[in-house]
């Protein structure tokens, strides 16, 4: 087994978790094993001397998910690898942070792993380089490639494959974007890494339900974080535009509706500043109003908040801030509005078109990409040299009206009723997890009404029946399609339970392109509907009798919203992909939708009136961004 190690960077939240993606990004891409430091520095979330004593450091599995974590990344606690549990005392100790300065010696737990460890390559710059500083990229094999070379622009490659020794250490200087830093390969290859590593700075699920305790509080809100403290000093510049009370009335203004609750997350402790705005707003909270979790500490203060504005309407924050890039980041990996290239400090529009239409590393022309230069939708994956939302790559087209409903013949629903009534429906599907994009707990994009832990029962079908279903229906749906397919997933019967959802979504696109639904049995008086949309999102419910069988095409957005009503719905589901089908064309597509209103607020193009005599320049809303329009 090889190893990555590293220190992480010793600052505050979220410019540690930046360091972390990092460290799980090159693990992702070397297919070394990462270990995870025994307990890491967050500036101003803990008490105490801070940097120089170990007894204030934290716990990271206390705020991130490690279950979710370690079944993405291969990870190892500190204390599980035998060369570095036995060292342990040995190679910690103070050592020197970025600059010379006495109140930058920081204690790190590998600060000496180099003089304890033969089998060691040591990555490390000088004490006043980052990664972010540094502009270099790592990668795990030589590429010849085009794309390569674009990505690189004239950076310094490392190349991980070339080293051999046991254990990669890096100490306290991944400090960057891992997704500009670390190359794991083509656009393709792009999207797989950032869709795993975006999700594995998840928060543990105990700061969501903290607050779905705050939620009904909040009501419908609007939220900002209004960085002020350190800015004032080293971004004197970019803090002009909210430096005064009346300033920041004016700009908030401009971004917030007065009648919309707003939640304020602020390090401004002088609560006065806030009185011109607490006038003209008609609800206006901070995190102390909650008086319930004054206990929190510091740290948990400040993820809590960071859930609490991740889930507003309409969030913006301080540009240049990482505490409000990671709230966008976390925004736009649940579909919401995140616009990471504006904030209350800064309004500039002009590159808005470059930097959603070219990658950074082709865009900017000094070869170098600072972190605190947030115009990247980290969360938005690549397609053909633009950033791009999964939900808006269209599914291929067989059908103007892409489901079709019919009766199963009927020998074959007589074969299928017969092995279904021997069947017991013993196995309990309950494998939840929290999933964002709905905002719920689910197990297979199943939620319950009132249930943290969702489940359905699911009995398997013989061979023989799969066979014969596949058999008979293969040219049906073949002929409604207009093209040749090849049978690609089957389930056995799914039996649904008393007040059950199943989320909006699209299906997988390597097994699930053409479907069927054959409709089993049911113990309700209300017909289940199927919730389907069309290619032009037109919404249309389908409703099941005995024997029939729905063909649809199953990367159009479908579920049952509905919750359902009665004792169990039952369903067999089976799966085609076009025998031509070239599945990396639209692998980046798979997606899920929260609501009714999410599909219709992201299709559906709202027209604005602007007023003729008004010239004064206008933020209006529209969809899931802002956008900027002159008035003219």
């Amino acid at each position: 087994m090889k190893y990555i190690t590293f220190g992480p960077y010793r600052a505050g939240l979220v410019n540690v978790l930046l360091s972390y993606e990092v460290a799980f990004s090159l693990a992702y891409i070397t297919g070394r094993t990462l270990v995870i430091p025994p307990r890491t520095y967050f500036a101003n979330g803990i008490t105490g001397e801070g940097y120089k004593n170990p007894d204030n450091f934290l716990d990271i599995w206390s705020i991130l998910d490690k279950e979710y974590v370690t079944s993405k990344i291969n990870c190892v606690d500190f204390d599980d690898v035998p060369e570095l549990k036995e060292k342990k005392s040995e190679m910690g100790g103070i050592r020197h942070g970025y600059g010379e300065r006495e109140s930058n010696e920081k204690f790190s737990y590998t600060a000496y792993i180099q003089d304890h460890i033969d089998d060691l390559h040591l990555l490390e710059w000088d004490p006043n380089t980052t990664l972010s500083s540094k502009q270099v990229v790592f990668a795990n094999q030589e590429y010849s490639t085009i794309d390569f070379t674009n990505f690189v622009n004239g950076r310094e490659v490392i190349d991980l494959s070339n080293i051999d020794d046991k254990f990669i250490h890096f100490e306290s200087n991944l400090f960057g974007n891992y997704w500009y830093s670390v190359y794991p390969g083509d656009e393709h290859k792009r999207n797989e890494m950032k869709n795993v590593v975006n999700k594995c700075i998840k928060y543990r699920k105990r700061f969501y339900e903290l607050f779905q305790q705050v939620k009904p509080t909040l009501g419908k809100y609007n939220a900002v974080h209004i960085r002020r403290t350190d800015f004032l000093n080293v971004r004197k510049d970019d803090m002009s535009s909210v430096n005064t009370p009346s300033k920041l009335k004016d700009v908030l203004l401009k971004f917030f509706d007065t009648n919309t609750t707003l939640y304020i997350s602020t390090d401004e402790s002088n609560k006065a500043f806030f009185n011109d705005v607490l006038q003209e707003y008609q609800d206006v909270y901070f995190f102390h109003d909650f008086e319930e979790y004054s206990h929190l500490s510091k740290l948990e203060t400040a993820v809590l908040e960071q859930v609490i504005c991740s889930k507003a309407q309409f969030f913006f924050g301080t540009f240049a801030s990482t505490y409000t890039k990671r709230i966008n980041v976390m925004r736009g990996l649940e579909n919401r509005q995140s616009d990471d290239d504006l904030g209350i400090n800064k309004f500039d529009f002009t590159e808005r078109e470059n930097f959603l239409s070219a990658l950074p590393w082709r865009w900017n022309e000094s070869k170098s990409w600072r972190w605190f230069d947030s115009y990247h939708p980290q969360w938005l994956p690549e397609k053909k040299g633009k950033y791009t939302d999964a939900r808006n790559i269209k599914p291929p087209v067989y059908n103007k009206v892409p489901f079709l409903k019919g009766k199963l013949p009927g020998p074959l629903h007589k074969a299928i009723i017969d092995e279904y009534n021997q069947m017991k429906f013993e196995e309990v599907i309950d494998d939840c997890s929290y999933r964002e994009e709905y905002d719920a707990i689910t197990t297979a994009a199943i939620s319950q009404v009132g249930s943290s832990k969702p489940f359905h029962y699911k009995d398997n079908i013989s061979l023989e029946l799969m066979n014969r279903v596949y058999k008979e229906l293969t040219p049906a749906i073949s002929t409604w399609s207009g093209t040749p397919l090849k049978k690609a997933w089957a389930y056995g019967v799914r039996s649904y339970t008393p007040n059950s959802i199943l989320h909006l979504h699209r299906d997988r696109c390597d097994t699930h392109v053409l479907s069927c639904i054959i409709f089993v049995d049911q113990d309700s008086e209300v017909n289940w509907p199927l919730d389907f949309y069309d290619h032009e999102y037109k919404h249309h419910q389908v409703k099941f009798e005995p024997g029939d069988v729905l063909f649809y095409e199953s990367l159009c957005v479908h579920g049952r919203a509905t919750p359902f009503e009665g004792k169990y719905y039952r369903n067999m589901y089976f799966h085609w992909t076009p025998k031509d089908w070239v599945k990396e064309e639209y692998r980046d597509m798979r997606c899920a939708f929260k609501d009714d209103e999410e599909i219709r607020n992201l299709y559906t193009k709202s027209k604005i009136d602007l007023d003729d005599e008004d010239d004064d320049d206008s933020y209006l809303f529209a969809t899931n961004s802002l956008v900027y329009r002159k008035r003219t």
